[in-house]
């Protein structure tokens, strides 16, 4: 005996089956029967119950936070420049201008002044001791590098005396320097911590003075140029994963939503977009890596322990809405049922219009 497909809780809808399934069904009083032999095989699965996670995946780019470009004020010829990729710290060489090192220091202040114990005024005439904070990034770093300690005569206390031209002098011995106690503007770059080289602007050979380098924090993090009207996928410090070149997945979290929107053109079938930056919860899992196409796959909803069928199982009803093909016996019940959740390939489904759907059942499932 052939099965029949009767409809259940759906009152006189007329059905017309998914063109997914191969199968067309007509009302006929209380039952719906094939109209013709379904052109494809079908076979059966069980409602399960589970947690459903729908998840979006958005391009993304692994790089260097922010480069910004640096410039040597030495003028002269560059003979020097550190490595791409190379990770410079306080104390630490950018480069060389006519063979004199570029020294990197640490502070939230630039020299703007030549650092002396002997300064003298513009009309020549010594002045006073010179005092300030550039006096205090100098004398921080000196002591940082080792050249001012608790038992030196220099102190860090914001002015340039004798005592710290003497650790001046230790600090250039050290760099193989000229041992003048004097510190120029142009001997040194001040940033407010580590950087790492992201390119290279010039060649040694050629003049100082334009930018020479391209420079980062040391910290990587991952990038999404995200569709401005798609914002609402995201919010600072939603947990998000990164899958990395290596197809690995690693746990991150947006950091920061930028509040400038970059116009698309329409031209171009281009958005407006927005940037969004993710940090890695474990900034050593990418190795060397510093800069690489990923993926951001963000969890866009979720359903816990409710009632799945595979998404191939749904009927589309003429009038709107779905049903799923429950097997009984030898034959099998259209039951109504309301979507939710679409994950994996699985579809959260809730019974519609009184009929019950359980845990166990079978829905047919064409292949």
């Amino acid at each position: 005996m052939g099965r029949r497909a009767v409809l259940a809780g759906a009152g006189s809808v007329v059905l017309v089956g998914l063109v997914a399934a191969g199968l067309v069904l007509a009302r006929s009083g209380d039952a719906a029967t094939p109209a013709s032999k379904p052109s494809v095989r079908r076979s059966t699965a069980a409602v399960e119950r589970t947690d459903l996670v729908a998840s979006e995946s958005l391009d993304a780019k692994l790089g260097p936070r922010d480069p910004v470009d640096l410039a040597f004020a030495k003028p002269g010829t560059i003979t020097g420049l550190s490595a791409v990729g190379s990770v410079i710290d306080r104390g630490g060489v950018l480069g060389e201008v006519d063979g004199r090192p570029i020294v990197l220091l640490l502070g939230d202040r630039p020299l703007w002044r030549t650092l002396t114990a002997d300064p003298v005024g513009a009309d020549g005439q010594p002045v006073d001791q010179l005092t300030g904070a550039d006096v205090r990034v100098l004398e921080e770093n000196l002591q940082a590098l080792g050249f001012i300690t608790d038992t030196s005569d220099a102190k860090v206390d914001d002015t340039f005396t004798g005592s710290t031209g003497e650790a001046v002098k230790a600090w250039q011995k050290s760099l193989g320097l000229p041992q003048t106690g004097v510190v120029e503007p142009s001997d040194v770059v001040v940033r407010e911590s580590p950087i790492r080289i992201v390119s290279r602007s010039a060649r040694v050979g050629m003049p100082s003075g334009g930018n020479v380098l391209s420079v980062a924090a040391t910290d990587t993090v991952v990038t999404i140029e995200l569709a401005a009207k798609r914002v609402s996928l995201v919010s600072v410090g939603l947990a998000v994963t990164v899958t990395l070149p290596d197809g690995r997945s690693v746990p991150a979290k947006v950091a920061a939503i930028g509040s400038d929107v970059t116009a698309g053109d329409p031209n171009q079938g281009t958005a407006d977009t927005v940037k969004v930056e993710v940090r890695l919860d474990d900034p050593s899992v990418i190795g060397s890596l510093t800069s690489a196409p990923v993926k951001v796959v963000v969890t866009t909803s979720t359903a816990e322990s409710v009632l799945a069928v595979p998404i191939a199982a749904l009927l589309a009803l003429s009038e709107g809405g779905y049903a799923v093909e429950r097997v009984e016996g030898d034959s099998s019940k259209l039951v109504g049922v309301e979507t939710g959740v679409f994950a994996g390939g699985l579809v959260e489904v809730r019974p519609a219009g009184g009929v019950a759907l359980a845990e166990g059942d079978r829905v047919v499932v064409p292949t």
